[in-house]
């Protein structure tokens, strides 16, 4: 069984339900300013993006040169001479009796 409903009262004119519904929609009409504001919002924060970016491609940059010259910087010569192109012989070769020079006697 259903429960009872209350009584109806009488039929609403159109005056009072555009009233009822203009209180409704009242909190959800935008400004009319809404949409300037909008575009502002959008070009402020496209600049400030704009920014960042500019600034990390910087900061990349930097860092990438920065790490290149740490790199050459440490670096040995690429073509090293052979053995047989060094004017001094090297130490271990002077004290081989085979090495030494005769003194001719």
């Amino acid at each position: 069984m259903t429960a009872p409903r209350p009584p109806l009262g009488p039929p609403l004119g159109p005056a009072c339900i555009a009233e009822l519904l203009d209180d409704a929609v009242r909190h959800v009409i935008a400004p009319a300013d809404a949409l300037d504001r909008i575009r502002r919002g959008v070009r402020r924060r496209r600049a400030a993006h704009r920014a960042g970016t500019a600034l990390l491609a910087v900061a990349v940059l930097a860092g990438g040169a920065s790490a290149a010259l740490a790199v050459t910087s440490g670096r040995t010569p690429s073509v090293r001479p052979t053995p047989s192109a060094t004017a001094t012989p090297s130490p271990s070769s002077r004290s081989t009796p085979a090495a030494a020079p005769s003194t001719g006697r």
